[in-house]
């Protein structure tokens, strides 16, 4: 079997990963994942939705890849790899993958345990997809760090890049969490200095992923908006793979009928079917409030500027 190979959207959330998710695993020999490291704990342990409708652990197509994983993992119990997830992927770890010299014996230890657990579930679930690309949104840089250190994935990534103050301002809305079925529930709201910290650790972290990985591209969410079949060929012919117009035929300049995917986590527009209007969401430029705006601004002031937002 030759290497897995995933396209990694990265980003500091509500950056639009899962749109570009769904809009390439449209693309045939493409396939969806959502967030994998939100999997032992969303999927197998609270049975969240997955993206088809159906809760995680009834769901056909994730149990065939659990029944595939667990079988090869000794003991394999979803709260203890939820709790090694936690020893591992934290942001004030990354400096032990960035610099392996630096980390401690135990958190190698670890590290070795972890990425065995996360070969067998990328295996499974390339297996469950025939081969095909998986594309996984899980944006978290330091998980991309730990997939970039395993030789058995070829790794490919996008850096999915959003306005500083859009993204701030939709971490502030009131979301629901629709596979959360069972009661009411809503998406974390944060505050705009974490949010703005959050972004500039992300890109912080492309900075050091760009040169760790098989191929890696920028794309700025209001481009993807405002000519989403150019951007998409863009990006995947950067990558080496043949994607023609015709691949892309349920994307219309401003709209793209979606089918059904399996995926666990992210953003509620993984539950939408049928057809959606691709529409830039501007509502932070007139209903963010102005002492957050300049917040935002302030902190992340000279990427914006790099960027070319201000």
């Amino acid at each position: 079997m030759g290497k897995i190979k995933v396209i990694y959207i990265l980003g500091p959330g509500k950056n639009g990963s899962t749109l570009l998710e769904r809009i390439i695993g449209t693309i045939p020999s493409f396939f969806p994942i959502g967030e994998v490291p939100n999997m032992w704990r969303e999927g197998l342990i609270r049975n969240t939705l997955c993206s088809c409708g159906v809760p995680f652990n009834s769901c056909k197509f994730w149990k065939e890849i659990n029944k595939d994983m667990i079988k090869k993992i000794s003991g394999f119990n979803p709260r203890k790899v939820e709790r090694l997830r936690r020893l591992i992927q934290k942001v004030y770890y990354a400096p032990f993958l960035i610099m392996p010299s630096l980390a401690t014996e135990k958190y190698n230890r670890n590290l070795v345990r972890y990425k065995k657990i996360l070969l067998e579930l990328y295996g499974a679930m390339s297996s469950a997809i025939g081969n095909s690309v998986i594309v996984d949104s899980s944006k978290d840089p330091v998980h991309c760090l730990i997939l970039a250190q395993m030789p058995e994935i070829e790794l490919y990534v996008i850096d999915l890049l959003r306005d500083s103050r859009a993204v701030a301002f939709s971490w502030q809305r009131k979301s629901p969490k629709p596979d959360v079925y069972w009661k009411e529930d809503f998406m974390a709201i944060h505050r705009v200095t974490t949010t703005s910290r959050r972004w500039l650790q992300s890109r912080l972290g492309a900075g050091i992923i760009r040169t760790r990985c098989k191929a890696f591209c920028l794309l700025k969410y209001e481009e993807l908006i405002a000519n989403p079949k150019k951007e998409v060929l863009r990006v995947m012919n950067r990558f080496g793979f043949e994607i023609r117009g015709r691949d892309l035929g349920f994307l219309d300049d401003r709209a793209i009928r979606f089918k059904r995917f399996h995926t666990i986590s992210g953003n509620p527009v993984r539950f939408t079917k049928g057809k959606i209007n691709l529409v830039e969401d501007e509502q932070w430029k007139t209903k963010m409030s102005l002492g957050k705006k300049i917040t935002v601004t302030a902190l992340t002031y000279l990427l914006l500027k790099r960027y070319r937002y201000i």
